[in-house]
């Protein structure tokens, strides 16, 4: 996983919003799915009415229309114009012919009163004024005449739900009988039926199954970004932990070359820098003195009677000789000079652009500061010193820095020869 992703939130967003548009694409989905099989419930439900009606008038026509007694509900059609219409029986009792349109009509007025379910039956040219087709219908009645096989709508009005089918109805040989004269023919579109559902029943039920899908849908999201968030926020913590300690271990490697480095550079009893450290460091000075044209002086200087103090104290009492003067040397110099331990008991400054009288005066004043030393001993009695110091000047001396080393060193001999605890500049 990408540091830049893990560290930085802005970045979470990316996938929070896939996840997003997963989500509301499978809750359109749903919602779609939910509203076709309520459509299609409807439709079943329309179709199979449809479909009784359409068998009930088929058996009627087989008939050639059935005979009920005339009654206030079933007066004589005028709009029927066949023989034999009103026939009376033997025993005196009128009869009148039900022709597959009035027994649809009989059967509408029958729902109308005990369901919420009604038919009509309808045509472009109907023989009955009150068969007319409403707008819905006839938008209906000519699609089928453009070969659609049937035609159906959910309605909302006022908010009241309906669903309303239709489907052709097709001119078959018994029909014949009643509408040959109107010039239809075999397999014509005679005209359709109908039917009207109240639907509140069915999509009332549809707006809760939705609520509980946007819920369903809206919990998982949460549920899942809160969980992904979670778990890139842990992983982040434990990717910073990570950082930190290996910026922790490179600062410890850090210290450690440093320490290292310190150590390759500098003595370990004195503190100062050791000869390889003075070698580099001579040679980079005498190049930059060269290249701008400055003196450089060198000291070379030596503590008197050093193997003595060994001989008749200790080496323990040596080192603490040394580490008492390598003190006094660093607190005498100036923070641009340059001290190291050279050997044994020999030590090295290098005074960058510094003139000879400079050098004189500091080495003097270095060389009291040594003899007013005083350094306390196990035994409980005090130990003075005292150092000889040799000068060597670049240019004037020498050139080079073994050259000029070994001017100074000449010339610290030559103090310890004069009497030591002096100063002496290379002849």
């Amino acid at each position: 996983m990408s540091e830049v992703f893990l560290l930085s939130r802005r970045f979470w967003f990316v996938p929070l919003l896939a996840w997003l548009l997963i989500v509301l694409w499978s809750l359109i989905a749903n919602i779609n799915s939910i509203i076709d099989h309520n459509l299609e419930v409807a439709r079943n439900s329309a179709q199979n009415i449809f479909r009784i009606v359409q068998l009930t008038r088929y058996w009627n026509a087989r008939h050639g229309g059935v005979y009920v007694p005339v009654s206030e509900f079933a007066q004589p059609n005028p709009y029927l114009k066949v023989p034999r219409r009103d026939v009376i029986t033997r025993d005196n009792v009128k009869l009148t012919m039900i022709n597959p349109a009035y027994m649809t009509r009989q059967l509408t007025e029958l729902l109308e009163q005990d369901s919420e379910v009604s038919f009509h039956i309808t045509s472009l040219n109907p023989l009955r004024p009150q068969n007319r087709a409403d707008a819905w219908e006839h938008q209906a009645l000519q699609r089928f005449e453009q070969g659609v096989e049937e035609y159906y709508e959910r309605l909302s009005d006022s908010g009241h739900e309906q669903f309303r089918f239709m489907a052709p109805l097709f001119v078959k040989q018994p029909c014949l009988k009643c509408h040959a004269e109107q010039g239809y023919k075999l397999g014509d579109i005679r005209g359709g039926i109908s039917v009207t559902l109240d639907a509140n029943y069915i999509f009332d039920k549809q707006t809760g199954v939705i609520a509980y899908e946007i819920a369903k849908h809206g919990v998982v999201f949460v549920i899942f970004s809160a969980m992904f968030w979670l778990f890139l926020d842990r992983m982040r913590r434990h990717w910073v932990e990570l950082i930190q300690v290996k910026q922790r271990q490179e600062v410890m490697i850090e210290e450690r070359t440093r320490e290292l480095r310190e150590l390759a550079t500098r003595d370990p009893l004195t503190g100062l820098f050791n000869r390889k450290a003075l070698n580099d460091y001579l040679d980079k000075e005498l190049q930059r003195s060269a290249r701008y044209d400055h003196s450089l002086v060198v000291f070379v200087l030596d503590i008197d009677h050093f193997k003595e103090i060994n001989d008749r104290y200790s080496h323990r009492s040596g080192d603490a000789v040394l580490k008492k003067l390598a003190k006094i040397l660093l607190e005498g110099i100036r923070n641009t000079d340059f001290a190291a331990r050279y050997g044994g008991e020999e030590f090295v400054i290098i005074l960058p652009e510094t003139t000879l009288p400079v050098a004189m005066s500091l080495a003097q004043r270095l060389r009291e500061n040594v003899e007013n030393m005083q350094i306390p001993m196990e035994d409980g009695n005090v130990m003075q010193i005292s150092t000889s110091i040799g000068i060597a000047v670049y240019p004037a001396h020498a050139r080079s820095a073994g050259e000029l080393i070994h001017r100074a060193d000449t010339a610290m001999y030559r103090a310890k020869r004069e009497g030591r605890n002096r100063v002496c500049v290379a002849g």
